[in-house]
């Protein structure tokens, strides 16, 4: 998928409507009509303008039929200074008769100043078409939102963007917009229940394309208000934070007992902030913070039969990763098989924190790695990066780290340059201890 505080006049005249609902306005209004047809007449009767920007903008028109036989045609309603058709349906209508349509209602765009453009109804060789007002709407206080009100973040990442109800009355709504365009609501009732639960509604965007993307909520309440933010989409922009462990590392743990679901998690973008921990069964969300650019969440154990555990991983940026079905809850499971670590107690814990990808073919890939000594001895420890589905060894270095300390290393190597963009698997290795990531390497399209 995908802010600008200044929109130029053209940018809401392209986008002032999106969607379509069932009701009508009360403002009757005047419109002409062009005859193309000496059977059917077209004309706009109703409005509800002005209407507040994020607000439904409604309309209803009357048709009349003046022939001595049925007609059939395509209405269409249309909007703009430079005409786009937004909605199209079919109507019969019987001869010499009339027929009312009560059926086009559209989310306007949540302007900031006032703003009116043409509405038009088209049937038949026929059109009517009126002015309309859309009122510019104010700013909703930045302390309301989440993330900060500008973002940059690499390819194909999840942002989640949070809006604070409590200002609200339970019936408001939060309407989104991308790049000017209304988005339909969430197929999943995640929102809801988080909104229930804490107060916040949120809507997960996806960024693909390089460039920038505005992203404007509305709460359509009594005053509606708006905040917006902007997303820069480029190759340098912040890494999404990651999953590197999970304990028990079983993925089917016990429905009831005394235990714990512990992350460690990591990111080298913004610093973390959250962990999400979402059952399924009960579509309800337990929240644990993080800092730093390592830490570890955990929560208590236990659940539904049948009920699952999603992990979603958050930085300051709200810049998400969402990892599904970590852990699946069932009454014959046990933790005899994973309520260790992958290392042992007494030895060393290898950590990717950080990699410099995505990276051009033939520049150099960098992946830092942390190093903990949880013995009672200094030790020295040879960490291997360990690149490709054919693993490869392409550098070595030794590290002395002191006991119950942590050491940070750096491993890198040159990549070939690809013609085309290419994913592999990076490993840092150490004797009793490896992590591992996803990299990406750019093609040089040659």
């Amino acid at each position: 998928m995908a802010v600008i505080d200044v929109v130029q006049a053209d940018m809401y005249r392209r986008h002032y409507l999106s969607g379509v609902g069932m009701s009508i306005g009360s403002l009757t209004v005047g419109s002409t009509a062009v005859s193309a047809s000496d059977h059917l007449s077209v004309e706009i009767i109703e409005t509800n303008a002005p209407v507040e920007g994020g607000s439904d903008l409604e309309v209803t028109a009357e048709l009349e039929n003046r022939s001595e036989e049925e007609v059939t045609e395509d209405i269409e309603l249309v909007v703009g200074e430079d005409p786009e058709v937004v909605d199209s349906r079919t109507y019969s209508i019987e001869p010499n008769d009339s027929m009312t349509i009560d059926h086009f209602r559209f989310a306007t765009y949540p302007v900031l100043q006032n703003d009116e453009f043409p509405v038009a109804i088209q049937a038949g060789g026929r059109s009517a078409e009126t002015m309309v007002e859309v009122l510019g709407v104010d700013e909703l206080d930045p302390q309301y939102a989440e993330p900060v009100r500008e973002v940059s973040v690499r390819p194909e990442s999840e942002i989640m963007f949070e809006v604070d109800t409590s200002m609200l009355e339970e019936t408001d709504q939060i309407r989104w917009f991308v790049d000017g365009e209304h988005t339909l609501g969430p197929q999943s009732d995640r929102p809801s229940a988080y909104r229930n639960q804490t107060g916040w509604e949120f809507r997960i965007l996806t960024f693909d394309s390089i460039g920038t993307h505005e992203v404007v909520a509305v709460a359509d309440a009594t005053e509606n208000l708006r905040t917006s933010w902007e997303v820069t989409v480029a190759p340098d922009g912040n890494v999404s934070p990651s999953l590197d462990a999970a304990r028990p590392a079983t993925t089917e743990v016990p429905v009831e007992g005394d235990y714990e679901l512990e992350v460690d998690v990591s990111t080298s973008g913004a610093e973390l902030d959250r962990v999400i921990w979402w059952h399924h069964v009960a579509v309800s969300a337990t929240t644990t913070d993080v800092s730093g650019t390592t830490d570890t969440a955990s929560i208590e154990g236990g659940g539904l039969r049948d009920d699952s555990v999603d992990v979603w991983i958050l930085d300051e940026d709200n810049v998400l990763t969402t990892e599904m079905a970590v852990w699946a809850f069932d009454e014959g499971a046990t933790l005899d098989n994973g309520d260790e670590s992958e290392t042992d107690a007494d030895g060393d814990s290898v950590t990717i924190i950080e990699s410099n990808d995505p990276v051009t073919g033939g520049e150099t890939l960098e992946v830092t790695a942390t190093l903990e000594n949880t013995s009672d001895e200094t030790t020295t420890l040879d960490v291997e990066l360990v690149v490709g589905e054919d693993p490869e060894v392409v550098e070595t270095r030794s590290v002395t780290v002191a006991s119950g300390s942590t050491e940070q290393v750096t491993l890198e190597f040159e990549t070939y340059p690809v013609e085309q963009d290419d994913s592999f698997p990076v490993r840092v290795e150490t004797a009793e201890s490896a992590d591992e990531r996803e990299v990406t390497v750019y093609g040089t399209g040659e």
